[in-house]
């Protein structure tokens, strides 16, 4: 396994990087530092000579920066007795990530980079990788438990949800860690702005309530016992690996449920699968997963 763990220097790359070393299983694990710095413009009044010495001080200047900054997250990684190789690179962080991040099994970055404002959701950079990043993207926030991790994962039964299960076992550390997985019942009428109440109320001259009430309580009914199958044979892929697996079921917006739930479960960890639209059924997953990165509590590790 690869790691490519970015570092910029700021407090949420070191926070990044300190979770990374908890998360993630180290045996066979290969971890890579890169640090980008931006590309040098040349003032559009600047002649030719003077931009060439211009850009010559600039590189000797961020190189020497970079330097700094990866000495620095090395030691960070020494400290939970990681080794790592280094690199830097100029150009736009993003596009720098999201194309190196195609040679590694996991990209593990910042909610927020060095000379960006510190506030709610991610960065400008966090951001773009997250929806363009490739392989397992992980946001790396502060961790709350000492001893055993606790991890949320959205299951649904789709082929991404799945994608995350096999992720979770084979790229981090849950042998000591407190597993929740979490199925989100979208009921159809979710999707139009109803609640429920609205098959308590028969259209003029239908009196059909009874007919759509009945129908409601079968579809629960199915819906509910898929829910339990899918959370089922999830938690048996689980149980042999993980410390302890326990499952629940919500009804709701997927987004905003695991949301809730990341909030007051105290989570370290929220893994979700993301998916291609082609996957009509789960065409809302990636979105899904983009709101859990921009907004949870914690860190979160985006399975494409």
């Amino acid at each position: 396994m690869k790691t490519l763990l970015a570092t910029d220097g700021s407090k949420d790359a070191k926070t990044a990087l300190l979770a990374a070393t908890r998360l993630l299983k180290r045996d066979d694990n290969e971890f890579y530092l890169i640090c980008v710095v931006p590309e040098f413009h040349v003032p559009s009044d600047d002649s030719k000579s003077k931009a060439g010495m211009t850009r010559t001080k600039y590189l000797r200047k961020v190189s020497g920066e970079a330097g700094r900054i990866i000495n620095e997250s090395r030691e960070v990684l020494r400290g939970e007795s990681i080794t790592a190789e280094s690199v830097a690179k100029l150009g736009s962080a993003a596009d720098v990530l999201i194309g190196m991040g195609e040679s590694y099994d996991v990209t593990v970055l910042g909610a927020h980079g060095r000379h960006e404002r510190t506030q709610p959701g991610l960065g400008p950079v966090a951001s773009r990788v997250v929806e363009g990043g490739s392989g397992v993207i992980l946001v790396g926030r502060e961790l709350s438990a000492e001893k055993n991790l606790r991890i949320l994962v959205g299951v649904d039964g789709s082929q991404a949800a799945q994608n995350a299960l096999d992720t979770l076992k084979s790229t981090f550390d849950i042998e000591n860690a407190e597993v929740t997985l979490m199925h989100v019942v979208e009921m159809p009428w979710l999707h139009l702005g109803l609640d429920e109440d609205w098959l308590e109320e028969p259209e003029i001259g239908q009196g059909k309530a009874g007919a759509d009430s009945t129908a409601h309580t079968q579809l629960d009914r199915e819906v509910r016992h898929e829910a339990h199958a899918v959370l089922a044979a999830a938690a048996v892929e689980l149980r042999d690996s993980a410390l302890s697996v326990d499952t629940i079921i919500e009804e709701g917006g997927p987004a905003s449920q695991l949301l809730r739930q990341a909030e007051v479960g105290g989570y370290d960890l929220v893994v979700v699968g993301a998916t291609g639209v082609s996957d009509l059924k789960h065409v809302l997953l990636g979105s899904v997963s983009v709101k859990l990165a921009w907004n949870a509590p914690c860190s979160v590790a985006i399975v494409r």
